[in-house]
């Protein structure tokens, strides 16, 4: 039992050694004045001011490199709780990989490499090429085989991130796990629903002749980006009226005032995505924007869209759906609807038809249809739209995009998500305070919502969401189970040993707020739930 201990706590270990140097990281890039984080190195004259830019440049990746390394190595304590080391079993699994591969073919090795978090921990590159085929040289030179496992670390030659990475693709073959996994993001919809009883004048065959479902799919605000205004030359000139009067720094309380004022003009998010993105030069007065802006630039009414290329309804019975609607949204035709100005002046005076106040409009861009139900009375257990697309369809992009709008924001734990007589029940953005921090703050994970829900390892333009509470609960969860719980199901209920695994699960994985922050879009709040597969669940291999 002291062998599994040692592996836990080696693997907790490694954890607290990732998060101390991204939070080094995140210091040190947080510690480069703002106005020098934006545009690119080569545009400042100044050599310092030019060494600190190319520092920022080249901190950025170092710290995503750092923020994954820090993600799987928690995945590790996983693996490493409640079982033997695996370093024995992943040097079997990773010998029995590499004498399967031919000997000419170096890239299948680097494509069903695993990259471990010990090689993102470190300034080198990925496995070479050369690396890969002296690998399989050795192995082919062997008689096909890895053999001693010391003699192929010298033989090769390895070193540590190199083993490492081998090490990491032998947990995987053994784990049974697939060589990478793709994170699916399910964006809310709304159905709006009519059912049509049968004709009796229908003739037999007819659709008519019987019940008719007609369903109309909403996107949810998640789904519907604003674009961020362009940058009109008053924009610009803010900017650098900013940086002037912060001195460059948006730290301390001449940042704080100089960002207040900025948020005052344009408004806190706003302000922040102008911060990020409009680069400034420093003259003998203060700053000055480094590129032209038009005075009146054209705007960009249209939205993104985040629908996938097809949507279908599925219905019936909770445990046994069929599959009823299958729908191909026209995204353009979407984006141009959503613009309330196609509305706004009445068409031979009426009010026009767009997809989301008319059925026939939304039949049009892809977005409702009728399904012919036959001639008994329908009921309905579940009705619900599921939508699918190619991997990496632009997740990151309309998230991003609303991040730059200023429409999303994280809600602290507690807070009432409906109005209260009328009016809401929390900032929807006026406070200036929480996008000034998230302006002169290196970005973070947002509590794991940025790898989740942009597969990216920061959300920049988000407020950072207040984990006061969830960290205090989490504390309790740890000290008061053996005391509460545990003790119930053990003595009282006679779990048996099992309780002692259910408690260290417990301690791990028990959110009493839930896994993640709570986020608004404009005024709408939404929670964000893990959704498990079970259809593809891959278990622990055993021992």
């Amino acid at each position: 039992m002291s062998v599994v201990n040692d592996a836990t706590r080696h693997a907790r270990d490694a954890v607290v050694a990732a998060e101390g140097r991204v939070a080094s990281l995140a210091a040190e890039l947080a510690g480069i004045p703002g106005w020098l984080r934006v545009g690119t190195p080569e545009r400042h004259a100044d050599p310092g001011d030019a060494a600190d830019a190319a520092r920022a440049v080249a901190l950025t990746p170092r710290l995503d490199r750092a923020r994954r390394a820090a993600a799987q190595l928690r995945d590790r304590v996983e693996q490493a709780v409640g079982g033997p080391p695996s370093t024995t079993w992943a040097f079997l699994a990773f010998s029995d990989w590499l004498a399967g591969l031919p000997p000419a073919e170096p890239q299948r090795l680097l494509d069903e490499l695993a990259v471990s978090p010990e090689r993102l921990l470190t300034e080198s590159g990925a496995m070479s090429v050369e690396k890969a085929q002296a690998i399989l040289d050795y192995v082919a030179g062997n008689g096909g085989r890895v053999g001693d496992g010391q003699a192929f670390r010298v033989g090769v030659p390895l070193d540590d991130a190199d083993l490492a990475d081998l090490d990491a693709t032998g947990v995987r073959l053994r784990s049974g796990a697939p060589p990478a996994v793709d994170w699916d993001v399910l964006l809310p919809v709304r159905l709006e629903t009519r059912f049509t009883p049968p004709d009796p004048e229908a003739a037999p065959g007819d659709p008519a002749a019987g019940w008719r479902l007609r369903v109309r799919v909403e996107p949810d605000a998640p789904s519907l980006a604003r674009h961020p205004g362009p940058v009109s030359a008053q924009d610009a000139e803010l900017v650098a009226v900013c940086w002037s009067e912060a001195s460059g720094d948006l730290a301390g309380d001449l940042g704080e005032a100089a960002h207040r004022k900025l948020a005052a003009a344009v408004g806190g998010g706003r302000a922040d995505y102008l911060l990020r993105t409009v680069p400034v030069s420093r003259t003998d007065t203060g700053f000055t924007p480094s590129e032209a802006h038009p005075e009146r630039p054209e705007p960009v009414t249209a939205p993104l869209v985040g629908l996938p290329a097809t949507l279908e309804v599925w219905g019936g019975p909770a445990d046994a759906p069929q599959r009823l609607l299958t729908l191909t949204p026209d995204l353009a035709a979407i984006a141009l609807d959503t613009d309330l100005q196609r509305v706004a002046e009445p068409i031979d005076g009426e009010t026009p038809r767009r997809w989301w106040n008319s059925y026939a409009a939304a039949v049009e861009v892809g977005l409702a249809g009728e399904i012919a139900l036959g001639p008994d009375r329908p009921a309905f257990e579940v009705l619900l739209c599921l939508g699918h697309d190619e991997p990496g369809s632009g997740a990151a992009t309309l998230f991003g995009t609303h991040a730059d709008t200023g429409r999303v924001e994280p809600l602290a734990p507690l807070t009432p998500t409906t109005t209260l007589a009328g009016s809401p029940t929390t900032d929807l953005g006026s406070d200036p305070a929480p996008w000034w921090q998230a302006a002169r703050d290196a970005p973070d994970d947002l509590g794991g919502l940025a790898p989740v829900l942009l597969g990216e390892s920061s959300w920049p333009g988000v407020p950072r969401p207040d984990d006061a509470l969830p960290r205090t609960a989490r504390l309790l969860t740890q000290s008061l189970w053996p005391v509460l719980w545990q003790r119930t199901l053990k003595d009282v209920a006679g779990a048996g040993e099992e309780i002692w695994r259910l408690g260290e699960w417990a301690m791990r994985h028990l959110h009493p707020f839930g896994p993640y922050p709570v986020l608004r879009f404009g005024d709408l709040p939404f929670g964000v739930l893990p959704v498990a597969y079970y259809d593809r669940w891959v278990f622990r291999a055993p021992v």
